[in-house]
């Protein structure tokens, strides 16, 4: 995803993460991938779109580094959902 801008890419990571329908240990490219774009983005502005996703985001990667699949589980349900909350934001603006 290097082509790809920083929002863009981890719009993207994420969108294949919460698609993803392997456990943890068969998602760990992805989780890498989105764990690189996080790393690229730049600091959000107050009231950006991209918000609602840092914090299961964060919570995906901290499972993954802990090799916690129940955990893992949770995250990316509550990453779904705010994948969900990101595209609908964006369909109606």
């Amino acid at each position: 995803m290097s082509d790809l801008n920083p929002r863009a890419a981890l719009v993207a990571s994420a969108t294949a993460v919460a698609l993803h329908r392997g456990g943890l240990s068969l998602c760990g490219s992805q989780i890498a991938a989105l764990a690189v774009a996080l790393e690229r983005l730049p600091r959000l502005a107050v009231g950006d779109r991209l918000a609602v996703l840092m914090g299961p985001v964060g919570d995906v990667i901290s499972a993954r580094l802990d090799a916690d699949e129940f955990a893992f589980d949770r995250a990316r349900d509550a990453l779904q959902r705010a994948m969900c909350t990101y595209w609908t934001e964006r369909m109606v603006a």
